[in-house]
């Protein structure tokens, strides 16, 4: 039987094993090195490592020791972990959990047409019921353990998603109510219904218009910031900001997730609510100079055609526009690795499935509305 201060030898029934113990973390890593070096198990002999009385271990400890599992297996030995703790096997469930490679040939050998697209879809189905799986942990560990500089940070998230968007959403709505007000009468006109222009103009961007557009421009704006910016801090060759934010004892979720989806529920509301007024401006504007009506005569028109309900119906969507494009925007940020080239790509992927996100649930709501007679 040996030992050193952090394992104990002994031989048991043909079996070595090794009882760890003390703290296997980075500020040990030289001594565990060296002691690691004078372990040798008998010839013909079972090893297993067991975690007795290990009271702390990390990345650093959890690498040393499955490297030095793998000297053993290479001189014939068969390793084995037992005993150890979940927060243990987190860590070692990293260093030793290896994806195995596929042979490519199975598919072509066993797949028929039809199976191939029906895998294809169980993929992604799996990978989207991960994703959503995902962002409700991201939320739920960021509310659970708020950082101290969350509000700091919302505050921020609101000045940069919320204040800095206003001139182009307040320009773009505005736009889309003088092409749709100009459209809309020029067939309108043509049936001999052109008072109704106001009434179909005003409720579409009331209801779905002016929430729905501003939701896909803050998707391209700040749902690609979101995924740039974090995706850059999780750049290893960049500066490892993510890493070092949990040696300070800052979650990650807490400090950089949170204060994003919080700032955007907060300020996509009111850029709707904005968009929706730009919009009802331009629709006036092309009603006075293209048919012909008074201030007075469109705003009486508004105030026949539209309600709280038709109001509330639009602005009621946007903190569920705001949690999918904060959502889906961090989630592909923290899961860029180690390339620009991810980089790039997760953030495409971010925005594309905002928006389609977006529009899916634009349509749900719509028909829920209607069955709903709102």
């Amino acid at each position: 039987m040996g030992s050193s201060d952090f394992y104990i030898e002994e031989f048991v029934d043909r079996r070595f094993i090794v009882s760890l113990r003390g703290e296997w973390t980075f500020d040990n890593a030289s001594a565990i090195e060296q002691s690691l070096k004078t372990l040798s198990a008998p010839a013909s002999t079972d090893v297993e490592f067991r975690c007795a009385g290990l009271r702390r271990i990390d990345l650093t400890g959890a690498w040393l020791l499955y490297a030095k599992s793998l000297e053993m297996e290479a001189e014939g030995f068969k390793p084995e972990f037992s005993g150890f703790k979940d927060t243990h096997f987190k860590f070692l469930h990293q260093v030793i959990d290896q994806p195995h490679p596929e042979d490519p040939g199975i598919e072509d050998k066993e797949f028929t047409f039809l199976a191939r697209p029906m895998a294809a879809l169980g993929r992604t189905t799996t990978h989207a019921i991960s994703d959503i799986g995902q962002m409700a942990a991201m939320g739920l560990d960021g509310l659970r353990r708020p950082s101290p500089v969350t509000f700091r940070e919302t505050i921020n998230q609101l000045y940069e998603v919320g204040l800095k968007a206003v001139p182009i959403i307040a320009l773009m709505s505005f736009l889309i109510g003088v092409v749709l007000a100009y459209q809309a009468s020029t067939l309108l006109t043509q049936l001999g219904a052109g008072a109704f222009t106001i009434d179909l103009v005003a409720i579409s961007i009331l209801r779905e218009m002016g929430v729905m557009l501003t939701a896909i421009m803050v998707a391209g704006r700040s749902g690609s910031a979101f995924a740039a910016s974090l995706g850059v801090m999780k750049l290893n060759e960049v500066n490892e900001e993510v890493d070092d934010m949990l040696i300070m004892g800052l979650p990650p979720n807490g400090t950089l997730v949170l204060p994003r989806v919080l700032g955007l529920v907060v300020a996509l509301p009111l850029l709707a609510a904005l968009s929706d007024l730009c919009g009802i401006a331009g629709t006036w504007f092309m009603s006075v100079t293209l048919l012909g009506l008074s201030s007075a005569q469109f705003f009486d028109r508004i105030n026949d055609a539209v309600t709280l309900d038709t109001v509330m119906v639009g602005l009621s969507k946007a903190p569920f526009f705001a949690l999918i494009i904060g959502a889906v925007g961090t989630l592909r940020g923290l899961q860029v690795k180690s390339s620009a080239e991810e980089l790039g790509r997760q953030t495409t992927r971010a925005v594309v499935e905002a928006i389609f996100l977006v529009i899916t649930a634009d349509a749900a709501f719509s028909i829920i509305y209607t069955e709903l007679g709102i």
